[in-house]
């Protein structure tokens, strides 16, 4: 089965409440990934796709209902227009919320259920696959050439494995490693796994992605294994990048708690941060130990400066993709902020500032009493008004 048509069928296989789910991000398609402080282990393939020349800006009906964005999408991949997907982007972001964390649909069918961190995967899934999808090199055209799935596997196992010499090479070889963790055979899952320890880090990096970009159950476990119980902190902290990837943690589920333990117990800086850093995209509503695990770090004043602050920049990913943060973060934000001192001061400001109720203002203007440094009394100005603003609004 060829690579268009595995990805053409897998966007028209969406019905219209799958596309209305691909609402939660702000910014471009390709923002945002998971990022960490780097202590430990950050070494990708800085490889950037072939584009195609930028093309007059689309615009799409606001109101135009999700069979209508479904179709949008569909003349965006066979046109490859980036410029139209990120148009019906901008439609979903921009449809209200509801209060539980749900996302209005257009006129065609009522609320889509389930929260905006499993909207953020689903769209940044299929404009993954996309993407993918409108590659033409010899890897993608190994798909093309034949339908055997174990001839494939083993052509894109020696374009993934081969050195990057030529110009060009280095996209082959990522797309090459993607398209082996799609097929999701035993095979190239294992050959992933053993390429985690490759001392080539670049490869090793990107083996982690293509397992935690495959959608496949088998190879979210093989990760949670290295994360738990590898003995080299550059492959745990390159497993828990990797795990920011998967649909079960944008559930809030089982992996969501590993990483919770990873951010809380690990004995390296790195692979904590890393951890932190992928508990941004779990739905954190429904992750009691996730919720924890990020205000303890944050509260507790023995921690690592670097982790307190990571654990206030998770909170704000968080929110920059839910819309919302658990008031039990907010309350923990509050608590940190009158005795919080440097850097740490101004993030916690900012988060407030992005996510507090009503009862933060007070919290913020006592703060802003005792503030002497000019830049924590701007961030602390901006903070009240904002939370101002919003409240009112609201």
């Amino acid at each position: 089965m060829d690579v268009k048509r595995l990805v053409f069928a897998f966007v028209l296989g969406a019905v219209v409440g799958g596309f209305a789910a691909m609402v939660a991000v702000t910014g471009s398609a390709f923002d945002s990934e998971p990022t960490a402080p780097a202590t430990t282990a950050e070494p990708a393939i800085d490889v950037k796709p072939t584009r195609v020349a930028p093309r007059a800006a689309v615009m799409i009906e606001p109101d135009k209902d999700d069979e209508g964005l479904a179709m949008e999408l569909d003349q965006a991949h066979f046109d490859r227009d980036w410029q139209r997907v990120r148009a019906v982007g901008r439609v979903l972001r921009g449809r209200p919320a509801s209060s539980d964390g749900t996302i209005r649909a257009g006129s065609a069918g009522g609320d889509v259920r389930g929260s905006l961190l499993q909207m953020d995967y689903e769209y940044r899934r299929r404009v993954f696959l996309l993407e993918l999808g409108g590659h033409d090199n010899r890897a993608t055209r190994v798909m093309e050439e034949t339908d055997s799935v174990q001839e494939q596997e083993r052509r894109l196992t020696d374009l993934f494995m081969a050195p990057t010499v030529a110009e060009g090479d280095a996209i082959v070889v990522r797309d090459a490693a993607f398209l082996i963790g799609q097929l999701a055979t035993e095979g190239g899952r294992q050959l992933l796994v053993r390429t985690l320890k490759d001392p080539e880090a670049a490869r090793a990096d990107l083996a982690a992605e293509a397992l935690g970009r495959s959608g496949d159950p088998q190879a979210a476990s093989a990760l949670l294994s290295a994360l738990e119980g590898d003995l080299d902190p550059k492959l745990r902290a390159r497993a828990a990048h990797a795990l920011a990837y998967t649909r079960d943690l944008a559930a809030g589920g089982q992996i969501a708690v590993k990483l919770a333990d990873a951010a809380q117990q690990d004995q390296d800086v790195g692979v904590r941060s890393h951890a932190l850093a992928a508990l941004a995209r779990a739905d954190l509503r429904r992750c009691l130990p996730a919720r924890n695990a990020l205000s303890l770090l944050l509260e507790d004043e023995n921690e690592t400066p670097i982790l307190r602050q990571a654990s206030v920049a998770a909170m704000r990913s968080h929110r920059a993709i839910a819309k919302t943060l658990p008031e039990e973060l907010v309350i923990s934000l509050e608590r940190v902020l009158p005795k919080a001192t440097g850097p740490l001061k101004l993030e916690v400001t900012r988060a407030l500032g992005e996510a507090g109720r009503a009862e933060t203002v007070p919290i913020l203007e006592n703060a802003l009493l005792a503030a002497s440094a000019p830049e924590e009394q701007e961030e602390l100005r901006r903070a009240i008004e904002a939370v101002k603003k919003r409240t009112q609004e609201q």
